[in-house]
């Protein structure tokens, strides 16, 4: 006579105190790596990683450190704004100081105009696009329109033909 298949009920396990291992995975959890990472990095399988991952304990205390991280990243965040005003007049200073190498002030000058949103354009050039004659002129104008080049086209042209 055979007995019937009895389905096995799935082991859960609970953490009931945590240890140094257990924090451990804790913190490469809230760090955001996965079970099998952590696995690696612990000495435990994936599968435990998994266990201790959603038990109850470890999940209260991973809400708790989130909460923590977070309540530091924002006092960080207002240290550096309330810092901001102090910083800029610092870097007023240093781009005003005659005395400050031209250097740095024209550094502090470019990163002041890099955050009013005043970056240079970025321009990609293709060396071995072929111009004629009109597009040169075209370029000439807009170049010197814009106040950016005063080179003259011609004498451009004349030293390469020279160079040939």
């Amino acid at each position: 006579m055979t007995l019937p298949a009895v389905d096995k009920p799935k082991r859960k396990y609970e953490i009931t105190r945590i240890q140094a291992r257990t924090r451990r995975v804790m913190e490469l959890i809230v760090l955001g790596y996965n079970n099998q990472e952590i696995g690696k990095a612990v000495g435990l399988s994936a599968q435990m990683v998994s266990n201790i991952r959603n038990s109850t304990i470890v999940q209260s205390q991973i809400s708790v450190i989130e909460a923590s991280r977070t309540r530091q990243v924002m006092d960080v965040r207002t240290k550096i704004r309330s810092k901001a005003p102090v910083m800029l007049g610092v870097l007023e200073d240093i781009t005003l100081d005659k005395e400050t190498p031209s250097n740095v002030r024209s550094a502090n000058a470019k990163d002041w105009l890099d955050r009013a949103g005043y970056q240079a354009p970025k321009i990609m050039v293709n060396a071995n696009t072929k111009l004629t004659a009109e597009d040169l002129e075209k370029l000439k104008k807009n170049a010197e329109d814009a106040g950016i080049m005063d080179v003259d086209f011609e004498e451009v042209l004349n030293k390469d033909k020279e160079a040939e």
